[in-house]
Parts: structure tokens; C-alpha cells; sequence
């Protein structure tokens, strides 16, 4: 899924001309996961092979630790249908698809956005981003919502997180 989702960005690179430093990835909570992953993709996964470096992201409430997250949810069913097998059976193989742990391959910006009372994705998976990315000295802004959990729900955080990712695109993308 992570693969056809580059696919589809090189595509457009090729077929309508987009600037690579224009095309960006969006998601939220397993897509949010799927953003981080993008932009941390080490460019080989099950001998399959891909390249592309993307000019932004955008990810809401994602999972940053695959294992750290299946060990301290209420959902490790899910991330074992994920995974295809439970992740503390091979925690390297894990970690190594774990975007806080490959912080260092990100190219472009990227904006983390999270609920402070998340329970179904916790609040440290966009933090443990932020903190890789800056040891790693990358570009990245991270908001944190008072108030809420998986998702917008005040009035004022929605206008909030919609204004954050204009601004964003405009500070980083459209410069």
C-alpha cells in the first residue's frame, strides 16, 4: 500500500508534470502512519525496490513505533493484522519500518498534528516524531490540540488544524 501510494507520486511527476518538491502525502491516524512512512521509505522493503522523495507530508494522529504502539494499545489485534504477525516476535524488522526510528532519511517538511487526549493513537506517537526529527536537525512543525482526542471536534481546534495546513503548505511548499 505504502509502494502504490510513491507509484502513484511518480506518476504524477511523469504524466503531469508536478515538481517533486510539490507533491505530498496526507493521512491521518493509519494514514497519518502511512505519511511518516512515506517520507522515512528506506527505498527496499521485501526485496522490492523504490525511490522517491517526497516534498512534503502531512500527518495527523499516525503511529510513529510499531511495536511501542502495539504494546501500549487497546488494539494489538489490529496492528497484528497489520503486521501479519505479532511485532515483538521481530521487534528489528519492526523497528526498521518505524518512522520515529528512520527520522534521519525524511526529505522535505513535515507537519504532525495530534490530540493531546488521543486514546486510540497516543499523543507520544506524533511526539516521539517530533523529537526524532529534530535530533535529526529536519524540518518539521508540530501542533498538539488541547482538548481533543482522535480527530477535531471543537469548533475552534477545527478551523485550527484546516489553517495550520494552509499555512504550512503556503510556509514550505508554495515558497
Amino acid at each position: 500500500k505504502i509502494i502504490d501510494v510513491i507509484e502513484a507520486a511518480k506518476w504524477g511527476e511523469m504524466h503531469l508534470q508536478i515538481p517533486r518538491e510539490r507533491i505530498g502525502s496526507f493521512g491521518f491516524s493509519h494514514g497519518g502512519y502511512a505519511v511518516m512512512r512515506q517520507l522515512t521509505f528506506p527505498g527496499i522493503v521485501n526485496d522490492h525496490k523504490e525511490d522517491f522523495k517526497w516534498g512534503f507530508g502531512i500527518a495527523g494522529a499516525g503511529i510513529s513505533n510499531i511495536v511501542r504502539y502495539h504494546n501500549t494499545r487497546n488494539i494489538p489485534g489490529w496492528v497484528r493484522r497489520m503486521c501479519g504477525e505479532d511485532p515483538n516476535r521481530n521487534p528489528e524488522k519492526w523497528n526498521s519500518r518505524s518512522p520515529d526510528q528512520l527520522a534521519s532519511s525524511v526529505h522535505g517538511p513535515i507537519l504532525l498534528q495530534h490530540g493531546e487526549n488521543d486514546m486510540r493513537v497516543p499523543v507520544e506517537e506524533s511526539r516521539s516524531m517530533a523529537r526524532a526529527l529534530a535530533a535529526q536537525g529536519k524540518t518539521y512543525e508540530y501542533i498538539e490540540y488541547a482538548g481533543e482526542g482522535h480527530g477535531m471536534k471543537l469548533y475552534q481546534n477545527k478551523i485550527r488544524y484546516y489553517r495550520s495546513q494552509f499555512d504550512f503548505i503556503s510556509n514550505h511548499v508554495l515558497k
